[in-house]
């Protein structure tokens, strides 16, 4: 981490005192209409499906985050309110998670952790499969296996992205709460998504990075399954 950081710190110096902003610009869309998420979850196929959950105790998923790219907006939608009830209505919602079923279907889901806690919530608590995935804290190990792998840790490393893991510590008994709750699940998608392109460059100039990578999300759905 001294190694990383001094690498940052000269490089700030040499632009001026200004910190590197990245290439891309996020845009967010929370609490986005139903027929919106439905419309974007049925009718992209092939593609990366970025995504995040945020959970109570007992592994309720408040709300999720998900994206198909850095080109692409990154959504953010309510499973449930701070009152426990449905974020959009029965029908809408029943909707909304058939849709979310044939996206998963469809493209490769991609998380954080997701084969020890995303990937699982939606197959143990949800009886939502995943058929193709990847994670990126598996992918952070095989490249850095002595480092801390969480997000933060992992947008520290390979990003300019400032500092947001603190937004995450709010509670979920308000709506202001629920959108705060929505904005930090979004921007874990975002980071997500810009640790993950920077983790294939630096594989396209590691021999046998890319192919390590494969290994280990190859191995996540009979892990789940086992």
């Amino acid at each position: 981490w001294l190694q990383q950081d001094v690498k940052k710190c000269k490089i700030i110096i040499k632009n001026g005192g200004k910190i590197p902003t990245s290439e891309h610009k996020p845009n967010y869309k929370i609490y986005p209409s139903a027929d919106e998420l439905i419309n974007v979850l049925r009718n992209t196929k092939n593609e990366l499906l970025f995504l995040d959950l945020e959970t109570d105790g007992p592994h309720n998923i408040q709300c999720m985050g998900f994206s198909f790219g850095l080109d692409k907006p990154t959504y953010c939608f309510p499973f449930i309110l701070h009152d426990y009830s449905l974020g959009y209505s029965h029908q809408l919602f029943c909707k909304i998670i058939h849709a979310l079923m044939i996206a998963l279907q469809d493209n490769i889901a991609v998380a954080f952790n997701g084969a020890a806690f995303d990937f699982m919530v939606f197959a143990r608590k949800y009886c939502i499969p995943i058929v193709k995935a990847k994670d990126v804290m598996l992918m952070q190990h095989r490249c850095y296996q002595r480092v801390e792998k969480s997000l933060g840790h992992a947008m520290s490393l390979w990003t300019w992205e400032p500092f947001h893991k603190d937004e995450g510590d709010t509670g979920y008994h308000s709506i202001e709460q629920v959108n705060k709750k929505m904005q930090y699940c979004a921007k874990d998608v975002y980071g997500m998504m810009l640790v993950y392109e920077a983790m294939m460059k630096h594989a396209d100039r590691n021999p046998g990075l890319h192919e390590s990578f494969n290994q280990v999300n190859d191995a996540i759905i009979p892990y789940m399954c086992m």
